[in-house]
């Protein structure tokens, strides 16, 4: 299963790079079959650590094909993370799955039910800002901050 994760990983940093759909396809079935093992009852951190990979790498997929369907496949998958990765155990692992979250939200927003899904954006952006402070994550702040104005651009620029 971690070797299954390893490759899973791979071949979405090289999406990035080269064939993004192929590549981005070959990673989820990676981390599909190591989510056979890592189950969320025997092993919860690191199902929701490859359930968050999951996430992200649908969303890149869905920036190339089957938008709607690829963004509801990450929201799913990160909502599966937060299963494990709670504001209160797991404070950075929550707001950055928020963060998740929020992207795919937007990114479905452009396809169907903008007004809902550009506020479920702004609800797990808020989330993710009780952790990523200015002060205390600066980075993560100034990333959640922008991704949230180009959202609020977005939803604005539609009359929602």
């Amino acid at each position: 299963a971690m070797t299954q994760n390893n490759l899973g990983n791979a071949f979405k940093m090289l999406a990035e790079v080269e064939s993004k759909a192929e590549n981005c396809k070959k990673a989820i079935n990676d981390y599909e079959e190591a989510l056979k093992v890592y189950t969320f009852e025997r092993f919860p951190t690191q199902y929701a650590t490859i359930q968050n990979n999951l996430g992200n790498t649908y969303s890149t997929l869905a920036e190339v094909e089957a938008k709607a369907e690829n963004c509801k496949k990450a929201i799913e998958a990160f909502e599966e993370t937060l299963k494990v990765y709670t504001f209160e155990h797991f404070p950075v692992q929550y707001a950055t799955t928020q963060s998740n979250l929020g992207i795919a939200y937007s990114m479905l927003a452009e396809v169907e039910a903008k007004t809902e899904n550009c506020k479920n954006a702004f609800r797990v952006y808020a989330e993710a800002q009780k952790v990523f402070t200015e002060k205390e994550f600066p980075e993560m702040y100034l990333r959640v901050k922008c991704n949230l104005k180009r959202t609020l651009t977005f939803c604005e620029g539609n009359k929602l």
